[in-house]
Parts: structure tokens; sequence; C-alpha cells
């Protein structure tokens, strides 16, 4: 950050549950840690406001108040106070996107108020994208003098979270006002968005022909995209630990599957269809995990939780199916598809397995030999009877035991 002595405006990219927002959480953490003056605004949350930068500007000061002396903060207030008015006028979108010859019809009736605010001789009260000036120039004064105190706390990071999420008009309205009026040496923007989903708004404001490559190329200087990652297990796994699922004696960091961190993970992963990188997803199915182990406490399978929560979250009509039994090819072919590669066959003979009340064996038998193959037959009956069959305190399947635990809570 500090390489961009001139600020900069940068968009952080990639799709919904990608990851965008522990990437701006994360950096933010490490930017406090390294004093520097670091502002985390989320976007979708202040949208309520037709004026974003009220609420921007506010998290702004408060930000710069930590990084000044005490007797210095009533004199960043004083500016901040002489600011906020102006900003609240040449900040709306409408004033933004006026053209030349509406701008003294739009500013005519602020003549008197704004007047006094910049009745002090150094700027005159001609309106129109001058007084855009008197505001961008006020806010760099405030900016400047707390550089001027604590030079080793800038540039002043903002972080913009959720943009992707607001409304159109809301969106352009707030990347023209950080082009407009942030245009400062010392603030650098980053801005987390999904391309795919602006791209559709700003169409939607503008028309399906609109350039918005070159609309959004003004206000970003360039752009980060998000990269995917490869350790879905591993990610969920240390999400689980830091829940404190193991310190309270609910999982175990290692040993049996059944009883582990690493089996909820690789179940709610083979649930999920597989790794994709969207780690929003991950945090959610944490949660869940977290929740459902404290209700069903010990006596449950945590790889059958994590699998039965993972596949809550991608098809619901299939978790119920397979919890109620597996009566049917069709549901076993359901699971099938979720293995993505030729190493997952062990997933599937588990989970079939799971799924087998320990009395049933032989009337699905013929279930398995369809469906799985004859060939599978024998590795699925080796699990079934296995001693990570055997704790289940009755007939029921593995599956259907640990549904009548957790199932209220998918």
């Amino acid at each position: 950050m500090r390489s961009h002595k001139s600020g900069a405006a940068i968009s952080i990219q990639g799709q919904f549950g990608s990851g965008k927002t522990y990437f701006l959480t994360n950096l933010e953490r490490h930017l406090r840690d390294q004093g520097i003056a670091t502002v985390y605004f989320n976007a979708w949350e202040s949208d309520f406001s037709d004026n974003p930068l009220l609420v921007l500007i506010g998290d702004i000061i408060a930000e710069l108040e930590h990084h000044v002396p005490p007797a210095s903060v009533e004199k960043l207030k004083k500016s901040a106070r002489q600011l906020l008015p102006v900003i609240a006028r040449v900040a709306a979108k409408s004033l933004l996107r006026a053209g030349d010859d509406e701008w003294d019809k739009l500013l005519g009736p602020l003549d008197e108020e704004v007047g006094t605010l910049v009745s002090d001789g150094r700027r005159s009260s001609v309106f129109g994208r001058r007084q855009l000036l008197v505001a961008r120039d006020a806010l760099t004064s405030i900016v400047k003098e707390a550089q001027a105190m604590n030079a080793a706390a800038f540039p002043l990071v903002v972080l913009v979270d959720e943009l992707d999420r607001s409304n159109p008009d809301w969106i352009i309205t707030f990347l023209e006002s950080v082009k407009h009026l942030f245009g400062h040496q010392s603030i650098v923007f980053l801005i987390a968005i999904d391309r795919e989903s602006v791209d559709i708004l700003i169409k939607h404001r503008f028309g399906a022909e609109y350039d918005v490559a070159g609309y959004l190329s003004k206000f970003f200087n360039y752009a980060i995209d998000i990269q995917t990652p490869v350790g879905d297990a591993a990610f969920l796994k240390a999400a689980l630990d830091a829940s404190g699922l193991v310190t309270d004696g609910i999982f175990e960091n290692g040993g049996d599957l059944h009883v582990s961190l690493t089996g909820a993970a690789n179940g709610c992963i083979f649930g999920l269809g597989g790794p994709s990188g969207k780690l929003r997803r991950l945090e959610r199915c944490a949660e869940k995990i977290d929740v459902c182990a404290r209700a069903a406490g010990k006596g449950v399978s945590s790889t059958v939780l994590g699998f039965l929560v993972g596949l809550s979250e991608t098809n619901r009509k299939l978790m119920r199916e397979y919890a109620n039994g597996i009566r049917a090819q069709g549901t076993i072919d359901a699971i099938k598809l979720l293995a993505q590669k030729d190493d997952d066959q062990w997933l599937v003979d588990w989970t079939v397995a799971c799924g087998i009340s320990r009395y049933d064996w032989e009337q699905r038998k013929t279930v398995v030999r369809t469906a799985l193959g004859v060939d599978r037959e024998p590795q699925v009956q080796q699990m079934l009877m296995g001693h990570m069959m055997m704790h289940t305190p009755s007939s029921e399947s593995l599956a259907s035991v640990t549904m009548e635990k957790i199932g209220w809570l998918l």
C-alpha cells in the first residue's frame, strides 16, 4: 500500500463466494497491525442512504481520529463539520451526472447555504463544478492535516465490500463520488466487486450496449482477481478448529474419521460436490457444522454430520431422501454424481454404507449391486460391518440416526 504514493482505486474482482470478504477482512487486520489507517466500509449495509458519502466520510473521520494526537481531534472534527454539508450536495448522483447547462439550475437554490461555507475568501461562491473542487480540497486538507501529525499511518486505506449487492444508482453514485472527491495522494481504495454482477447492473442502468469496461476504467487504476484456492478441506478444517469443537471435546484433531475434524471437513466437501474455492459457502458450512455438532453431542459421526450439512447446501431434497434410507437406485445415482474424481469412489461406497441399516443389508444388496456394481459390493459390505458402523445405537443407519438429532437445524 505504501507504494501508492499518488493514491489509487483498485478493484478486487471475484465471483460471489470466492473469498472477497475473507480477503478484505484479513487485509484489514494485517494493515491495522502495521499501524496503517484503515477503513472497512460495507456498501450494502449503507445503501439505505441516498448519499453514500455521508456514511463513508463519517467512517473516515472516525478512523483518522485514532491516528492524531488527542489535542488535534477537535480541529479535525471542525474541518469535517465544514465539509459534510458541501459533500451532501455535490456528491448526489443527479449533481455529479448533470450536464454543464444544468448546474446553475440545480445548485441555484443552495447559494445562500453553500455560500456561508466558502465565504472565508479562499474560494468564491461560484457554483457548478467549481464547488466540487471546494469539497475535494476540503477533504484533501483534512487528510493532509492528519498525515502531517502521523505520517507512518498513511496512506489511508479504504476497503469497500459488497458494492455489487447494492442498487445500480447507488453503485454509480459511489464510484463517481470516489473519482471526483477522493483523488488524493494519500488515499488508496480497494473495492471488491463481482465483475459479472456489476456489468449487469450498469447495463440495466445505461442500456445493453453500454461500454462497461470503458466506464469502469475511469475509476480503477487496475484490477486484482481473487485466485480460487485449492485447499477447501484444509480451510474448512481450520475454521472448525477455530470454532472450538476440539477444545470443547466434541471432535478430535486426529484419529478416526468419524470423530475428527478431518472427517467433518471431508464429508462436507463431498456433500458440496467437491472443492469450489467459495470461501463464503465454506464459512457458512463451518458455522452450521459447529451448531449441529454441539446440538448432537458425542455419539454422532462427524463425517456423516459434515456430509449432511454439505448436502443441505446443494441439494436438500437428496439430503432428506438419503437420510430416510437408500431405497432407490436414483438416490445412489445422485450421490455418485457428487464424485469428481476416480479416487472419490471410496466416498461413494462410504456414503452408501452409512445410509444402509445394519439389519437391512440383505434387502438392499440388490440396490447396491445394480447402482454401484457387483465389484463394489464387498467394499460397501466391509464398511457396513466395520467398527465405524457398529457404534450405531440402533438398527437404523448412521445417516438416519444423525438426522434425528440435527435434522431440525438443517
